[in-house]
């Protein structure tokens, strides 16, 4: 349900509005895991069964599938915030990722069926070409990532999650202006 509505919010946002989506998504990440303590919890679980469990799944998926990102930024985020050790955060909110694109592209792709002026092998709002070299490309990378995670400590690897997403947001500020 929230990857739907992350489709309905996008496709209301356009592209300017999304870009302001995404570096502000992006900053409140950075600020979280730069300004929280590591180890720091606002829950002692991830709420699971009632409604902020709902809500903060619903939110993630709604940004994520706005942000264009599968869902593992913010669902790391979460899980770190209730307890989760970092490294377990990530891991698990990896597994966030296709429960969330796969509805998230399949809406962005009929959300834009008719729009005008989109480049080149577009369905929709799906680059085509994006996805053939960016599905490839995580997966050869992703074995990287984990040996790289794993080999880091968790506060290196909180701030270079970080630094990463102040870059990210740092270039859609500049592309948004």
């Amino acid at each position: 349900m929230g990857a739907c509505a992350g489709v309905v919010l996008a496709a209301l946002a356009g592209g300017q509005g999304l870009k302001i989506v995404f570096a502000t998504g992006a900053i409140v990440l950075a600020g979280l895991m730069t300004f929280t303590r590591d180890g720091m919890q606002v829950m002692a679980a991830p709420p699971v069964r009632d409604w902020r469990g709902w809500s903060l799944a619903s939110g993630n998926a709604a940004l994520s599938t706005m942000m264009g990102i599968g869902g593992g930024a913010f669902g790391a985020t979460i899980l770190n915030l209730c307890g989760f050790p970092i490294h377990r955060a990530i891991g698990t909110a990896a597994g966030f990722g296709a429960v969330i694109a796969v509805p998230g592209t399949v809406g962005m792709a009929i959300a834009g069926w008719n729009a005008e002026g989109l480049p080149w092998g577009s369905l929709g709002f799906v680059s085509i070409p994006a996805v053939l070299l960016t599905v490839p490309a995580a997966l050869i990378s992703t074995p990287w990532g984990v040996r790289m995670a794993h080999a880091l400590s968790r506060t290196a690897l909180r701030r270079a999650f970080a630094i990463f997403l102040c870059l990210m947001a740092a270039r859609m500020i500049w592309r948004a202006i």
